[in-house]
């Protein structure tokens, strides 16, 4: 359930769930950004915990502002080594004008995230030394979401919000998240043998692969590397190899050039009506349908 409710300048949408067990209050708020110094660090929006439907976020050529994003379940985005499957507690920032694209085609799915700007937003990034538009894991979100409850106090229970406080907390959280990720990247993140499989069944999603095949790159029997596999990653690796052959089709059908049998062809199945079903299973949908529906709302 939620609560919509306008407060000054700002839209705030509160709501809890059912299932939650962290005791994290949900809020999504969005700010009209007046500011015209390019130098003051300037909040556009935030969200904590907000679901989403199954679906993707897709924004070729960003907001103009900075997004600062958590994503607390396995997570399908693109990086600048491009799209795959990414394990719960990934955390992203991607500048101004990079292509935002993310999302899950499970049914539910959650994030956190800060759009922001400023001068500062720039400096502090370098400053701490963390990249955009790079997958990083996060483990415990609390180090992320706890600044956007502060920042989200400060804009909202004050008449007017102390803009020195609002950078001090945004300088904090990027302190913060620098030393949870640099402390967490060795020893703690996906082995590098495994994030070597997922880099080949991303280049093969024209093709039908093996566990055998998968098990002998890391040199471990079938059964091992899928337990390992599941823990690292949240599913198995031939559904993971199936997801991204879905998603590779998902994309081709937005070109208007290319048949639907040829689609299939390209992703390694010979069979177009086979292809057909296969796709239709998986999104509830035919590819004609989602290609009419793409280009209808386009």
């Amino acid at each position: 359930m939620g609560i919509l409710r306008k407060e000054l300048d700002y839209l705030i949408i509160l709501g809890w769930s059912a299932n939650d067990t962290t005791g994290m209050e949900h809020v999504v708020l969005y700010h009209p950004a007046r500011s015209q110094d390019p130098q003051e660090f300037r909040v556009c929006g935030l969200g904590i915990r907000e679901e989403m439907m199954s679906g993707f976020v897709d924004r070729p050529a960003g907001t103009g502002s900075y997004l600062f994003a958590l994503f607390l379940r396995p997570i399908i985005l693109k990086t600048a080594e491009g799209v795959s499957l990414h394990k719960a507690n990934t955390f992203v920032i991607w500048g101004p004008h990079d292509h935002h694209y993310y999302g899950s085609l499970d049914a539910v799915w959650d994030h956190s995230w800060l759009h922001c700007g400023g001068r500062m937003v720039e400096e502090g990034l370098g400053a701490v030394g963390i990249a955009c538009n790079q997958a990083m894991p996060l483990p415990d979100p609390e180090v992320f979401e706890w600044h956007l409850q502060a920042i989200h106090r400060e804009m909202t229970a004050m008449v007017a919000p102390d803009r020195a406080i609002l950078a001090n907390i945004f300088r904090n959280l990027l302190l913060e998240v620098s030393r949870a990720v640099n402390g967490n990247v060795r020893g703690s993140g996906v082995p590098e043998s495994y994030v070597e499989v997922c880099g080949f069944l991303e280049r093969q999603y024209g093709r039908r692969v093996t566990l055998a095949e998968l098990a002998r790159r890391v040199h471990y029997s079938v059964p091992h590397f899928c337990r390992l596999f599941r823990r690292h990653f949240g599913t198995t690796p031939l559904d993971y190899h199936h997801r991204l052959r879905m998603h590779h089709a998902s994309l081709l059908l937005r070109d208007r050039n290319l048949r639907i049998g040829e689609i299939a062809v390209r992703l390694g199945y010979e069979d177009a009506c086979y292809f057909s079903r296969v796709f239709k299973k998986f999104f509830r949908v035919s590819p004609r349908e989602m290609r009419l529906a793409f280009f209808q709302t386009n």
